[in-house]
């Protein structure tokens, strides 16, 4: 039978689970600040609490910060 998924794989790396990262690497003060404030001022945004635009960009479209505000 002919292989047809994942046939430009040339390995995989099993990723940790996200209790031992995050014992790895601590959230901070200054993070968990910063995510509260976040999720604040998008909870003002859905719910017309707030007037701006909300625009979410996934990593993988924004390596290149030009294009993305172009777009």
């Amino acid at each position: 039978m002919q292989q047809i998924s994942n046939i430009h794989v040339d390995s995989m790396i099993p990723l940790e689970p996200p209790d031992t990262f995050l014992r790895r690497l601590p959230i901070d003060g200054k993070t968990v600040a910063l995510v509260s404030q976040s999720r604040e001022e998008i909870r003002r945004i859905l719910t017309g609490q707030d007037d701006r635009m909300l625009m979410l960009v996934g990593p993988c479209s924004m390596h290149d910060e030009v294009a993305c505000l172009e777009y």
